[in-house]
């Protein structure tokens, strides 16, 4: 049986800006690397193994749970919460 926890915290992904101002005349957002995530979880893996006379037999299971949260992805801070993302 084997179970490995992991976490990850990357930052300055590429992602498309979201926050300059519709003032500054750009009709394309450039690309810029902003973007922060942060991803953790479990793994795990589970084996039985039995063997008969001629007949031998394993079982093997796998498993994961992970959970990814965005740090940040350049969005404008919106008045109204509700629409801001994540």
């Amino acid at each position: 049986m084997d179970v490995d926890y992991f976490y990850e915290k990357r930052k300055d992904i590429l992602i498309q800006r979201n926050s300059l101002p519709g003032i500054a005349g750009i009709n394309d957002m450039p690309f810029a690397n902003l973007g922060r995530m942060e991803n953790q979880g479990v793994d795990g893996t589970i084996e039985y193994n039995k063997s008969f006379r001629d007949f031998s037999m394993r079982v093997y299971a796998n498993g994961t749970f992970t959970h990814n949260t965005v740090l940040d992805q350049d969005q404008p801070d919106y008045q109204n919460k509700y629409q801001n993302r994540g």
